[in-house]
């Protein structure tokens, strides 16, 4: 468990859901809890400008993707997550902030968000918090879940070789949420583009150095609201999905 938590404390990732470039005073948080954010605290993501995810579940793209979802009568998808090994998932610490095991449920194999064929619902019996979790600054949003029972679909493994750190990067990010900010969440699963931005635009001083930035400069393709503690993904030399972030926050 610890071993695993120290090996993705440089994942983080920011966005804007904003349908275009212009930055606004406050950050949002990309998780469906739409709590105020105060200048000092940081925002939450959706995927804007994005495309079904084809080839659907049950024939996954992304067999790693998960659910996260409350439990009851108001349950359903509140936040993303990844499957990283067959009976863990990573998603963001502020989406777990509050939450108990029996309270939330994550659900793999789906491409509607409702219920896919061939889908599997898994109950979790731990919920680990980064230790260094800072909910003000969201540095080290990270949350992993351990799950009862192991999942049959594939994990997605961790990034392995930074020596192209420096170079430009084309992401992939996720998810159900809002396709606006502000807007109505996806009941498929969205995919989009977005480049890794190491400016960091204009917001550079609330990015710490375990945080990563993506997005269009232009604005129109992001995520969003309902997407947080998703996956931001690339593709190595290999042709195999590595997970390099994890959906936080950001402006727009």
């Amino acid at each position: 468990m610890k071993k695993l938590l120290l090996i993705i404390l440089s994942m983080l990732v920011m966005f804007s859901c904003d349908t275009d470039s212009t930055l606004t005073t406050e950050p949002t948080l990309m998780s469906m809890e739409q709590n105020t954010i105060n200048p000092g605290e940081l925002p939450m993501p959706m995927i804007v400008g994005g495309t079904e995810v084809d080839p659907a579940c049950p024939d996954c793209k992304y067999p790693f993707m998960v659910s996260v979802q409350w439990t009851g009568n108001w349950g359903g998808h509140y936040c993303g997550g990844s499957l990283v090994r067959e009976d863990w998932v990573i998603t963001a610490a502020h989406c777990m902030q509050g939450e108990s095991t029996s309270g939330t449920v994550v659900k793999i194999g789906l491409h509607n968000v409702n219920g896919t064929t061939g889908s599997e619902t898994r109950y979790i019996d731990e919920i680990i918090i980064h230790p260094n979790y800072n909910s003000n600054s969201l540095n080290n949003d990270y949350a992993l879940l351990h799950l009862t029972q192991p999942s049959s679909f594939e994990p997605i493994q961790l990034v392995t070789d930074d020596s192209h750190d420096e170079e430009p990067v084309m992401s992939t990010v996720m998810g159900w949420g809002a396709t606006s900010s502000g807007g109505w969440s996806s009941n498929t699963l969205l995919e989009v583009d977005v480049p890794i931005d190491d400016s960091c635009g204009s917001i550079g001083n609330q990015v710490t150095n375990n945080m990563i930035c993506a997005g269009d400069s232009n604005g129109g393709e992001d995520s969003c609201q309902g997407d947080s503690g998703g996956p931001l993904i690339m593709t190595n030399d290999e042709g195999e999905y590595e997970l390099i972030g994890i959906v936080s926050w950001g402006y727009g």
